[in-house]
């Protein structure tokens, strides 16, 4: 998809251009429809490609290629809609917000089975969205004024909220590098350089004398306090070794 300018007017594109591992480029089946302002994700094998605009305005398409570039259609948007964003948690493929600042998320499953899970807790446009761990983050955006906002869905669809971005700001970009998810730059009061990262770790009490060791550990550790709660960051590789104990 997209869009270009030639000769005084606005081309809208449906074509589809594949790379494989060995970064060789091939042209799959076009997009049903030309259209710009569209997002993209991966579910199982599937790729898929929502939304966006043509030349009648929005729309809710979704087109999917499998593995071997195949197309098809899957259930369309719930909400037709541009603006918005999309990332993959678990076995789900999320695309949430969108213009009008809508608050709807749509999820698609590795069969393509399309469900509604609880809207964003703000709605807006501009925003960002990656995954990490078992959370797919929906941050900043903006609708009468900026937000920062950080939305998270774990891989059961369930929403709760993250800490707030640090700066309120849309048009940011968002990604993950090994056990963070970050939020960069954008337009707030100003052009932004700010990077927010977001680690996820999981959190186990622990009782006197059990023991545990996790990755980046040099040694295993014996817990000498009654109780004490440990946050390991994931992905997480190691174990607990749970000891029966008598509190006083």
């Amino acid at each position: 998809g997209g869009e270009s300018y030639s000769s005084g007017s606005y081309n809208y594109h449906s074509t589809v251009d594949a790379y494989n591992s060995s970064l060789t480029r091939s042209t799959a089946a076009a997009l049903t429809e030309a259209r710009h302002d569209l997002v993209a994700t991966t579910v199982g094998s599937y790729a898929l490609f929502a939304g966006g605009r043509n030349r009648s305005g929005k729309c809710s398409t979704v087109d999917v290629y499998n593995s071997s570039l195949t197309r098809s259609t899957a259930t369309a948007l719930s909400e037709a809609r541009y603006w918005f964003t999309a990332t993959t948690v678990g076995e789900c493929a999320l695309f949430g917000g969108g213009n009008d600042s809508s608050s709807t998320v749509d999820a698609y499953s590795s069969s393509l089975t399309r469900s509604t899970p609880t809207a964003l807790s703000v709605g807006r446009y501009w925003l960002a969205a990656t995954a990490l761990g078992d959370y797919a983050f929906f941050g900043g955006g903006s609708s009468n004024n900026n937000s920062s906002v950080v939305d998270a869905y774990n891989s059961s669809l369930t929403r709760s909220t993250a800490p707030d971005l640090s700066e309120a700001r849309c048009y940011l970009a968002a990604t993950r590098v090994g056990e963070y998810a970050l939020f960069g730059g954008g337009q707030g009061n100003s052009h932004s350089s700010t990077v927010d990262a977001y680690d996820f770790n999981i959190d186990f009490m622990v009782y006197k004398n059990s023991k545990y060791k996790f990755q980046n550990m040099a040694e295993e550790v014996t817990v000498t306090e009654d109780m004490k709660t440990i946050s390991i960051p994931t992905p997480a590789t190691g174990y607990i070794k749970f000891q029966n104990t008598t509190i006083s």
